[in-house]
């Protein structure tokens, strides 16, 4: 799996983002992974839909989580003050990271 570590909150997150108006969540984790480390990717399946409970928010927020394939040559930091490093892990090693996200965790709480 691909993790990156934001800076802004201090943790490691998978890339991606907030879903823009009038946009599916397909077309906003290709839109987030292309602003945030250049990726282009493709074959898309999601494979979970469910309620993540950021720190700091009161009420959670639907998260969507998606397999995909990318060329990673082309792989680039676009946003060097927010994500400073991607490291690409399996998941027991993924699961010993410190600073792991809520959607993370919650991603190895619902995904076995």
């Amino acid at each position: 799996m691909l993790l990156v570590y934001n800076t802004k909150v201090k943790d490691w997150n998978f890339p991606g983002g907030k879903i823009e108006p009038n946009e599916e969540p397909e077309q906003a984790v290709v839109r987030e992974v292309k602003e945030e480390i250049n990726l282009d990717i493709t074959h898309l399946e999601e494979i979970l839909e469910t309620d993540v409970h950021f720190f700091g928010k009161t009420a959670p927020r639907c998260g969507y989580y998606f397999n995909a394939t990318a060329d990673l040559s082309n792989l680039v930091l676009r946003e060097p003050t927010k994500i400073t490093t991607v490291r690409f892990l399996t998941r027991e090693e993924a699961i010993k990271m410190p600073e792991l996200s809520t959607a993370v965790l919650t991603y190895f709480k619902k995904v076995k």
